[in-house]
């Protein structure tokens, strides 16, 4: 009986530890599908925290190039130059010097995946890029990966470190590269070969690649950032980049005073919608208008034709030309217009001054700084402005003396500062 009894209690106890244990692990297992629930149903908060090994990074996830020469695997080489913090997304622009100097002919860069704020403990290795300069002044950029697909492929080379848009502004965005590559299918292997001028230049090298095991069904990812177009938080900018950590994607965390979906530090003309250019000019129509004295004012709300509205030297809100001031104009010209590289900015005064010419772009930007210190009255002054990184851009020419202040708009007659 006694024995009957423990066999019993046994029992009992052991299926009490069954059941405590299956519940355990149920409980476990719905709590995981909860926690995957929730990421899912929260994406904007995690974007920047996706895993390297889930499918949605082995899939078209976006890869760039870096320098390394010394195969340290998470090191970067200083000729190879993060994006952040000048833009919203990750990646790399270098300098390869092709010289007699160096001695190089060739240089093998590491590309890496998923390597969000160009942290590379985030990423994948997934092989190289071997850059090869010919004599024919061409180079050769030759993929190679391992244990990944490349499906396209995206090449910026030029004198500047990033290449421009079509309103003059410096870019990351690989639609805006040199070269552009994706009807090649999915390869291991892929080369291109551009022409180039010198032997010194920067690189970008891009690239949307795929785990080899990956499984059908990939997603559409248009702005190559490893997040599917479906589940984008931010369309355009990379997801993955969250400097203060506050859940939105630096593309679209930002101030956007005028509300035309461009950030006011990118604005090309504040106070109106960047989006309408009527006459595809590069310039928003709010920003390209008559300005018939050079003041920086359209036509239609100049204060005062043919005067700076800009100058009120007693602050009375009429400017100085339409005021009792006595204004009287002097010599300034900007010259030629359009430019080319180069601006010859000339003038005359009669009476002793310094002379302090300025160049902004649309931004407010100064862009070039000069002063005379030593002019002299009643003679011709001329200072030879270098603003061929400044191409296929409207600006402002400033030209300040202790009496007054001239301003006069210039445009290039170049769109693109560089031929590759």
């Amino acid at each position: 009986m006694i024995v009957s009894t423990l066999k019993k209690c046994y029992l009992a106890f052991f299926t009490l530890v069954f059941l405590q244990g299956s519940h355990y692990a149920l409980t476990k297992h719905e709590h995981a599908i909860d926690e995957q629930n929730e990421l899912l149903s929260n994406n904007t908060k995690q974007a920047s925290s996706v895993s390297d090994n889930s499918f949605m990074n082995d899939c078209n996830e976006t890869a760039f190039a870096f320098l390394n020469t010394d195969d340290d695997p998470l090191a970067v080489d200083n000729q190879s130059t993060c994006f952040i913090p000048q833009f919203n997304r990750w990646g790399w622009t270098t300098f390869l010097d092709f010289s007699e100097d160096t001695g190089q002919s060739s240089y093998t860069l590491d590309i890496y995946a998923g390597a969000g704020q160009c942290d590379l403990s985030k990423g994948s290795d997934v092989g190289s890029v071997t850059v090869t300069y010919n004599e024919d002044s061409t180079i050769t950029f030759n993929y190679s990966l391992e244990g990944f697909l490349l499906s396209e492929a995206h090449i910026y080379v030029g004198t500047e470190p990033y290449p421009t848009n079509n309103s003059g502004a410096e870019t990351v965005a690989p639609g805006q590269y040199t070269f552009t590559d994706s009807d090649f299918g999915e390869v291991a292997d892929f080369t291109a070969t551009l022409p180039v001028e010198g032997t010194g230049f920067y690189i970008i090298v891009h690239g949307v690649t795929q785990a080899e095991d990956c499984p059908d069904g990939e997603c559409e990812d248009s702005d190559a950032d490893g997040i599917c177009d479906s589940d984008d938080v931010c369309p355009g900018f990379d997801d993955t980049i969250d400097l203060d950590g506050n859940g939105i994607p630096d593309g679209c965390d930002c101030e956007d005073s005028d509300a035309d979906g461009v950030c006011d530090t990118d604005d090309v003309c504040p106070g109106f919608d960047d989006s309408i250019d009527s006459d595809g000019d590069g310039i928003p129509d709010g920003c390209d208008c008559e300005d018939s004295d050079g003041d920086g004012v359209c036509d239609t709300d100049d204060v005062c034709p043919g005067y700076d509205d800009t100058i009120d030297s007693d602050g009375d809100g009429i400017p100085d030309g339409c005021d009792n001031v006595a204004y009287a104009p002097q010599l300034f010209d900007a010259y030629p217009v359009p430019f080319k590289n180069k601006l010859n900015v000339r003038y005359t005064f009669d009476y002793e001054t310094y002379v302090n010419v300025e160049v902004y772009d649309l931004k407010g930007t100064k862009l070039f700084e000069f002063e005379n210190k030593n002019y002299v009255a009643g003679t011709v002054g001329q200072t030879k402005l270098d603003l061929s990184h400044a191409s296929g851009q409207l600006l402002f020419v400033r030209l300040t003396t202790v009496k007054n202040q001239f301003a006069k708009k210039i445009v290039s007659s170049s769109t693109k500062p560089i031929k590759n």
